[in-house]
């Protein structure tokens, strides 16, 4: 496993975090419940790269940000037991709706996943983790590493800090 370190320039504040996880909550719950999001759903199939590296089927996956459950839903015809977390209760009433024998939380992983240690032995986290500081980040990070089995896999995607277009672009100076 390798992980990525980085030097922190600039002071972490949690109520800033706070702040803007409660507006992007809104904003990501209106966007689930709209007609015309949800009528516009394309999926790429990134995870279909790495299905060689896959742990056994029937091993417990981890999905996320599982959003509409779109990944949720190959991990489950894969035959994997899957928990799908995400912070949106729109994504959470959708991926349920799509995904029924997925177990369902709805969880802010800026305060913690909160499910048992070593328990998962793949975990995919689908563009779900660019949203937040450095430091956040390495926080999120190290509670993913403890939720993984020993041999366990973590595929994530994620968009660049320069994208303007994923809200990731304002931190952009968190991370040089």
């Amino acid at each position: 496993m390798v992980l990525l370190l980085l030097s922190t320039k600039r002071r972490f504040s949690m109520g800033n975090l706070r702040n803007e996880m409660a507006q992007a909550e809104v904003i990501w719950n209106a966007r689930y419940t709209a007609k015309s999001f949800k009528d516009k759903v394309y999926y790429e199939p990134w995870l279909n790269r790495w299905e060689k590296y896959f742990p056994a089927k029937d091993s417990h996956t981890l999905d996320i940000g599982c959003g509409l459950g779109l990944d949720t839903e190959v991990l489950l015809r894969s035959g994997f037991r899957v928990t799908a977390i995400d912070f949106s209760e729109g994504a959470i009433a959708l991926s349920k709706q799509r995904n029924p024998k997925a177990t369902h939380f709805n969880r802010d992983i800026s305060k913690g996943i909160g499910l048992k240690k070593n328990s998962f032995s793949l975990i995919v986290a689908n563009l779900s983790l660019h949203y937040f500081s450095e430091t956040q980040t390495r926080l999120i990070f190290r509670e993913i590493v403890n939720l993984m089995e020993e041999k366990g896999f973590f595929l994530f995607r994620v968009n660049a800090v320069s994208d303007k277009n994923d809200g990731s672009a304002d931190r952009k100076e968190e991370w040089e």
